[in-house]
Parts: C-alpha cells; structure tokens; sequence
C-alpha cells in the first residue's frame, strides 16, 4: 500500500526492532513483554528507547496516495501488531477491505 519494501528494514534483529518500534511505538512494545514476562537484553532496550506510534496517514506521499483507503489502513492497524494472540480469523473476517462472508468465519454455520 505504502509502496515501501521491506517496511521495517533493518541490518539485524536489533536494528529491525528499533525500525518497528519507531512505527509501531513502545507503549504496546512494553506492555507485550510484560504480558509474556520477556525482558528485553539491556542494550536492545537501550537502543529501542520511547517512541509514540505513528499514524500510518504518515506514510502516505504523493506516489502512493492512490493506493492507500481507510479500509487498508484499518486492517495494516489491526494487523501489525506486536502481540500475536490479538489478530485472529474471526477479526480477519469483520475487516472490511477483506469482504469475508463472517457467517463462514469464527465455526458459524450458514
């Protein structure tokens, strides 16, 4: 959508967190790791830092306004997400962008 590949580029596992948290901000980062009791090594938190989220209207330019919708954006927001037991097939399925029939989704029978 953003036309920008990779997204979160980065030279390493320490540099590509850095990039995400840059995006996706700290404050979820943070509370991630809490929740699963995982302690980031010092100097991984060190070079992490704090970073507010970044509105992903920011990433919109001139080259890719045409390929960016509320409803992509909604579901890019709802997808990259640090913890992965937040998106499941049943969000999947109330997204928009994705026109899911959700009677099929979640082991509703139709």
């Amino acid at each position: 959508m953003f036309r920008k590949e990779p997204f979160f580029y980065g030279h390493d596992n320490y540099d590509q967190l850095v990039k995400i948290a840059k995006v996706l901000g700290t404050d979820e980062l943070y509370n991630y790791l809490s929740k699963y009791g995982i302690e980031l090594d010092p100097q991984l938190e060190g070079l992490v830092g704090r970073h507010a989220r970044r509105p992903w209207i920011k990433f919109t330019n001139s080259d890719n306004s045409h390929l960016v919708t509320p409803e992509g954006m909604d579901f890019l927001d709802n997808l990259l997400k640090y913890d992965h037991q937040v998106w499941t097939c049943c969000s999947c399925c109330s997204v928009d962008l994705l026109h899911a029939d959700s009677s099929l989704c979640c082991g509703s029978q139709a």
